[in-house]
């Protein structure tokens, strides 16, 4: 049986050996836009943008154009993809919103990806201590076994939620 999918994920731009963005890309209709790019040359204020990380200045309104409608809980028996609940995604409170209750759903699968470095962020810390919540620390050691173990944990839930419709 296929599960169905719906969500986004993000991507990083790079330019030779230089990453210089993300893109957020949503699996419910194939579109994507800017989500960050590298602050553009030193002639402009670093004052004059609003909501930046590092060297990056986040388009909100653009992540926003396709996060939230991603988000959109189409069908009880589905999983969610949330790549990812971090600084830059949190500039919008109407992204924190809208994660606050995909998450109080209890039949909605959600694959989620969390920030493990840096200053705690309040959000990720509540949803961490949720009940249902199961943290795989991804590395480089393990990254590439964890597609078997993370599908077949999805799939197994699934089914269990669907047994129970």
């Amino acid at each position: 049986m296929k599960v169905p999918v719906t969500g986004f994920y993000t991507k990083e731009l790079r330019s030779g050996n230089s990453r210089t963005g993300f893109d957020v890309f949503s699996l419910n209709n194939n579109k994507h836009a800017p989500l960050a790019r590298i602050l553009p040359d030193q002639n402009y204020s670093h004052n004059q943008f609003i909501h930046k990380v590092g060297n990056y200045v986040v388009d909100l309104p653009s992540f926003e154009n396709i996060a939230l409608p991603s988000l959109s809980i189409q069908d009880n028996k589905s999983v969610m993809i949330i790549d990812e609940i971090g600084r830059m995604e949190l500039f919008s409170k109407k992204f924190e919103s809208r994660v606050k209750d995909v998450f109080k759903n209890q039949d909605v699968i959600i694959l989620a990806t969390i920030p493990n470095k840096g200053k705690p962020i309040t959000l990720v810390e509540t949803l961490k201590k949720l009940p249902t919540a199961v943290l795989i620390e991804v590395d480089f050691q393990n990254r590439d076994i964890l597609l078997d173990k993370i599908s077949t944990s999805i799939k197994n839930t699934y089914d269990k939620i669907n047994k129970n419709l």
